[in-house]
């Protein structure tokens, strides 16, 4: 049997035996670490939550633009839509005015009289041709005329070649000599 005469205090420790301050300086740098590890875990979600903060406030405010430019193209949209609508309106009754003129103008064509081109205006039309006769020029002025049209006659040439006369002639509503 062996006495140990060494005061326990200072008796060295067995082997498989692990000394409470050494775990708690452990336990402390662990600990240490772990709130480190957190800390810069935490500083880059910051900033990583900063810059999509950023991003959203620039898309945000490109949304912004993209709204008021979405906007004023509506309002033009609706601008053009009414214009158009005005437009077909005053062409719906332009073109039927010029078709009645036309029409009419085309039942007072003598028989021998051969229009070879149209030219249609709003108010007017100009109508070029030719004819074997003179006479027949100055009856087709007159019927058209009598029935309310202001004529006038642009150009009345003999076509030699052919013995043909060719003419040119404005035809308005109102009388002739207005």
């Amino acid at each position: 049997m062996r006495i140990n005469l060494i005061p326990v205090e200072q008796r060295p420790l067995k082997q498989n035996y692990i000394r409470w301050q050494f775990v708690v300086i452990l336990l402390g740098v662990i600990i240490l670490i772990v709130i480190s590890s957190l800390g810069f875990m935490k500083k880059f979600n910051v900033k990583a939550l900063q810059q999509q903060y950023t991003a959203a406030v620039e898309y945000n405010a490109i949304l912004g633009l993209q709204v008021s430019y979405v906007k004023e193209l509506e309002q033009h949209t609706q601008e053009l839509a009414q214009r158009l609508n005005h437009y077909e309106q005053q062409l719906s009754v332009s073109a039927r005015q010029s078709k009645e003129m036309l029409d009419l103008i085309m039942l007072s064509i003598p028989d021998s009289v051969w229009i070879e081109k149209v030219e249609l205006e709003p108010f007017q039309v100009a109508l070029q041709g030719y004819t074997l006769n003179a006479g027949l020029v100055s009856q087709f002025l007159q019927d058209l005329s009598k029935i309310g049209f202001k004529t006038r006659v642009n150009d009345l040439k003999e076509l030699s070649e052919l013995s043909l006369i060719g003419f040119s002639i404005t035809v308005q509503r109102g009388k002739s000599g207005e």
